[in-house]
């Protein structure tokens, strides 16, 4: 089971086959040598053998004192083609004939020819591989700098992505605002999920109730998001909200397999009635860097500059005419004897399918926008030198290292 062992093989070209007793000639395509062929003699059926299958007897098999020397596959249709079938009965086998001949399919000898009392199964796959074509392909591999440098033309649906990314931006308080990439900008309609929210949040509160330092922690992280703005409670006379405009995404806690701390994920995958909010937004096009690049750039000089932006999805903005499709239920400051209250994200948020795009759109247009207010060094590290919201930067100076950083900070 599961071996796969490499051989060596020579191709033969312009071979034809015929039938024993036939004058048509067919040419096979390129056939490529190997040591041992994975048949045996036992697996040649033989005339005797029909005789238990009565509704055989028109079939003709020739006794060839001779291993198998030739396996001939599907991508030679001409020779497989069935010119008569006759079909099986009784759990016996079938008979095709062919231009070649008779071949017979199915169990002949009991399916045991090893004479074992175990029944064997001998299943074969060949593949070929030329030395050519696995040497290109490892160098790829190794050094696929060219190949992500060479990003493949926008689809359809990411120049939309751009189109409606371009249009929405705006510059609020040093924030970017943009739009949520809707596939149908102007005609989105949302079901009514706030049932599926309640039975969601309802069974976290049990797990809350159960585990003190899990709802602290909780309480904790959502807090920050409030506090910070980036969340907000919807104000009462909002709460009813336009019909088919209004989302509500459930949440729930993952703790970091390394840092052993807790971050609340938005399931923007949720599916109600068939819809999530994923479903209606575009991805967007892969604006990352190649992590490769950035690596190799990384080694180009002695001193290292490395930074990170924080919370970087949660630095972009939602469209005020968007937040009600970013609805969450939390109680206020984790008070569980509170009622449920409806709070709404202002930023793009970590689980949204057009998150990434929409932040990688916003850092390289804040390069973009400010290219004459910054050196050009400077507006070419953030498009160069950011791999997501990590930043992998060398120079030759400590001074210009320390300039950078300063600038970096001025401009992100």
């Amino acid at each position: 089971m599961n071996k796969e062992s490499f051989v060596n093989s020579h191709v033969i070209s312009g071979l034809e086959v015929a039938a024993l007793n036939g004058n048509i000639y067919i040419e096979l395509p390129d056939v490529y040598t190997q040591r041992k062929m994975p048949v045996t003699r036992n697996n040649i059926p033989q005339q005797e053998d029909l005789y238990a299958w009565p509704y055989l007897d028109s079939v003709e098999i020739p006794a060839i004192d001779a291993d198998v020397e030739l396996l001939i596959g599907t991508n030679s249709p001409e020779v497989m083609e069935p010119w008569e079938v006759i079909n099986s009965r009784g759990k016996g086998p079938y008979a095709v004939r062919t231009l070649l001949g008779w071949v017979v399919n199915g169990p002949l000898r009991g399916g045991n020819e090893s004479g074992s009392s175990c029944p064997t199964v001998t299943a074969n796959r060949i593949s070929i591989a030329h030395i050519e074509e696995l040497l290109v392909k490892q160098y790829n591999h190794d050094f696929n700098e060219k190949s992500a440098e060479d990003k493949p033309e926008m689809s359809i649906e990411d120049l939309k992505f751009m189109q409606i990314a371009n249009t929405s931006a705006e510059l609020n308080n040093g924030h970017y605002c943009l739009k949520l990439p809707f596939r149908e900008e102007d005609n989105v309609v949302m079901p009514n999920n706030r049932h599926l929210a309640e039975q969601r949040v309802l069974c976290l509160k049990r797990k809350l109730e159960r585990n003190p330092t899990f709802k602290e922690e909780y309480t904790n992280f959502l807090d920050d998001v409030i506090n910070n703005g980036y969340a907000e409670s919807v104000p009462e006379h909002q709460v009813k909200g336009k019909e088919g405009k209004v989302w509500y995404i459930p949440h729930h806690g993952v703790y970091h397999p390394k840092k052993k701390t807790l971050r609340v994920v938005f399931d923007c995958a949720a599916s109600y009635k068939g819809v999530s909010l994923n479903t209606k937004l575009l991805q967007g096009p892969d604006l990352t860097n190649s992590l490769l690049g950035v690596l190799t750039r990384f080694r180009l000089n002695s001193i290292a500059v490395m930074a990170d932006i924080k919370a970087m999805y949660h630095q972009v903005q939602v469209a005020k005419q968007d937040v009600d499709f970013l609805r969450f239920l939390w109680w206020p400051r984790g008070d569980l004897t509170q009622p449920l209250t409806e709070y709404r994200m202002t930023v793009h948020l970590f689980g949204a399918i057009s998150s990434p795009s929409c932040a990688s759109f916003a850092l390289r247009k804040t390069a973009e926008d400010h290219k004459a207010d910054f050196p050009v060094h400077v507006t070419d590290t953030i498009k160069q030198n950011f791999y997501v919201d990590d930043c992998l930067k060398s120079l030759s100076s400590e001074a210009e290292a320390m300039s950078l950083v300063t600038d970096l900070t001025a401009l992100c």
